[in-house]
């Protein structure tokens, strides 16, 4: 028929489509990835393992999981810069 594009076009603008959705999906994983490895820190109890926590907010306050800290008053905590 005269009014259809030629053979292949579609499955070319479906590749460039999805080559475009899954470009932007690697550039903000990437960012969400750098954004949350800064607010990623590692706490030290003296009785357990080295665990995760997050920078809750801007005045320090760290959250991590109960199992963590429980009867543990021996804490630390490293930032993903070294300090």
């Amino acid at each position: 028929p005269r009014g259809d594009p030629p053979k292949g076009t579609h499955a070319a603008m479906s590749d460039t489509i999805q080559t475009s959705v899954l470009a932007r999906l690697s550039t903000d994983l990437a960012e969400a990835v750098e954004t949350a490895g800064a607010a990623t820190v590692t706490v030290n109890a003296r009785r357990r393992l080295p665990a995760t926590g997050i920078v809750w907010s801007a005045d320090g306050l760290v959250v991590t999981a109960n199992h963590v800290v429980e009867r543990d008053d021996e804490l630390s905590v490293g930032l993903a810069d070294g300090r």
